[in-house]
């Protein structure tokens, strides 16, 4: 079956190089034995979308790399507790979640009581609140955000 599939991939290929060459598309059903021209057409325009959806794959291994080696960079900062570290690498997994589809689902991560990180997010959790009050103009809260998850 795979077979099958491959030998129609390259004859749906052959079609798009005979039409970016200059060749109608009624002369590249007679030279490949479509049926008629609009076969031709829909065997090109399946080329087109088989090519496009290999470079987008492409292109999101190299952008995921990038995502990678930026987290990689700033590692050993998140761990020591760095605040700027840990958003770089909250926005880079946020950006990794989004190309990868998975923004829409919502995941509650529950931190042991001991673990560094545990503060930190607090810490961020409470400039997050304290910037979205104040920019309602409404004043700072004390113990208004959760940090026991």
């Amino acid at each position: 079956m795979a077979r099958h599939g491959s030998v129609r991939a390259q004859r749906r290929l052959r079609a798009l190089e005979l039409r970016a060459a200059g060749y109608s598309y009624a002369q590249i059903a007679q030279m490949l034995g479509y049926r008629c021209k609009a076969a031709a057409w829909y065997a090109v325009h399946q080329a087109i979308q088989s090519v496009e959806r290999e470079e987008a794959k492409h292109l999101l291994a190299i952008e995921l790399e990038r995502l990678d080696t930026a987290q990689r960079a700033i590692w050993d900062k998140v761990q020591a507790g760095d605040v700027s570290a840990v958003r770089a690498l909250v926005s880079i997994i946020q950006t990794r979640a989004r190309l990868l589809g998975l923004g829409s689902e919502t995941v509650k991560v529950g931190l042991e009581d001991d673990d560094p990180l545990r503060e930190i997010f607090a810490a961020i959790a409470r400039e997050i609140e304290t910037a979205a009050l104040g920019d309602a103009g409404l004043p700072p809260t004390r113990g208004a955000v959760d940090d026991s998850a």
